[in-house]
């Protein structure tokens, strides 16, 4: 498992934090794998987080953690070692979408980023696959959206984050390179190549690395770094310029929100209301403004009520007019044959 860690971290690109990074160096350094008991405990941790939002979403919407250190494809109880994967969110999408009641899926974040490694392909998979179903993406940002985070916040329709968060954006890319040469060196080994073609190993004769090493790393680098902006660009419609402009810093939810990284502050129980509001489509909308209150539908009945039982009143007193004036009519041509007959 030390052998499969090192492998995420080291001589590939990373869209991470150098918290994330450093936290993870420390347990391989250290060897300090966590024992199974551990593992179930946060296990039981994240379910419960899991378990405590779901309860508090309406039906229509479905829910995706993105927490802790963040690799591409599955791996072994990742759950268990504080990891999620870019092939699960993706998996997990495509369930909701297999869901005609589901209208709007929440990412709720909690992570520094990871591997770079198909980031941006399972990102625009899953955003392709809301357009699609008519899902709505909302990200919540629990603390930490940082990195690969951030490139699947970046995605939602609109992120919105608790209020206290002080680790937003990250927008950047590192890469963490081991040279053990000297630890060999102290401890008595000496390492020889044999090898064909210049590019084939990275170290020169004193055990460093070539220049041209770094330089060819650099270039990967910097691709990355172009694909990263151009994706927070393109998904939150912001300029390639002001993207730049943040420096790969990370900031606070204040900060964050007039910098455009974010849309919202909410707490917790703020997000709940909010999303509780009714969906048409695949959007949500309040409850239109314009429509009356039960008692002005009731005063607007009564009047049309006593309008229409005037109008009654009227017509029956026309008829009761007419017909009076109909017996009476009578009345004078009966009087008027009778005198005509002398009777």
């Amino acid at each position: 498992m030390i052998t499969l860690y090192n492998s995420k971290i080291t001589n590939t690109p990373l869209l991470a934090t150098p918290t994330l990074l450093s936290n993870v160096n420390s347990v391989l350094a250290n060897h300090t794998i966590a024992t199974q008991s551990q593992k179930l405990e946060a296990e039981f941790e994240r379910s419960a987080k899991f378990k405590s939002i779901k309860s508090n979403l309406p039906s229509n919407t479905g829910l995706i953690q993105i927490s802790g250190a963040l690799v591409a494809d599955k791996m072994p109880m990742e759950a268990l070692c504080g990891m999620t994967s870019y092939q699960s969110i993706v998996e997990q999408m495509q369930a909701y979408t297999q869901n005609s009641s589901i209208k709007r899926v929440l990412f709720h974040i909690q992570s520094g980023g990871g591997e770079a490694y198909k980031v941006f392909s399972s990102c625009t998979e899953v955003k392709q696959l809301a357009q699609k179903h008519g899902i709505e993406l909302i990200g919540y940002v629990d603390g930490t959206c940082a990195s690969a985070a951030y490139a699947w916040g970046s995605i939602c329709d609109k992120i919105i984050s608790h209020p206290e968060s002080n680790s937003i954006g990250s927008i950047g890319v590192v890469l963490s390179l081991l040279n053990d040469s000297q630890a060999l060196q102290k401890q008595g080994y000496e390492r020889t190549f044999v090898y064909s073609g210049n590019s084939k190993i990275p170290f020169a004769q004193d055990g460093t690395f070539k220049a041209e090493f770094i330089q060819e790393l650099q270039s990967k680098v910097d691709e990355t770094y172009q694909t990263f902006v151009t994706h927070v660009s393109t998904n939150r419609k912001m300029s390639k310029a002001d993207v730049i402009k943040t420096e790969a810093k990370t900031y606070t939810a204040k900060k964050a929100m007039s910098l455009k990284l974010v849309d919202h502050l909410m707490t917790e129980q703020e997000l709940f209301e909010y999303l509780g509001k009714p969906i048409i489509g695949s959007k949500p909308v309040s409850a239109p403004s314009a429509t009356p209150s039960a008692s002005k539908v009731e005063v607007k009945a009564n009047i049309k009520v006593e309008q229409a039982t005037e109008k009654l009143r009227d017509l029956q007193s026309i008829v009761k007019k007419r017909l009076q004036r109909s017996e009476d009519d009578i009345k004078q041509q009966a009087i008027a044959k009778l005198k005509q007959n002398n009777l």
